[in-house]
């Protein structure tokens, strides 16, 4: 099965994992804590993620989940009319939501 088959079921299961994430403090702390993507294999509710698309068929390396991880642990909202890089971008005179090095670590 290729990624594209089943990605809707991939990405309502992603969805639902950020959105009990957002609810769980520590578990989404310790996500914006880490500092590069294989740090977010180390956080046990990344192996929720990582075990949750398995189950719907998801057949690429959980390497590739945990940055997904710890991105998604910086998003406040779901906003549809907003593009994910607009979402992340700084407002004038605000800090960015996730520094830039940090990014380019966590992926």
């Amino acid at each position: 099965m290729k990624f594209y088959e089943n990605k809707e079921k991939y990405k309502e299961t992603i969805i639902n994992w950020w959105i009990d994430l957002k609810s769980r403090t520590g578990d989404r702390a310790a996500l914006r804590r880490c500092s590069n993507g294989l740090d977010t294999l180390l956080i046990p509710y990344t192996h929720r993620l990582i075990s949750q698309l398995f189950q719907e068929g998801f057949q690429f390396f959980p390497d590739k989940i945990g940055p997904i991880a710890g991105i998604l642990s910086h998003i406040e909202e779901d906003n549809p009319s907003v593009s994910f890089a607009r979402s992340m971008a700084r407002k004038e005179g605000e800090n960015p939501v996730i520094n830039e090095i940090r990014f380019r670590k966590i992926l």
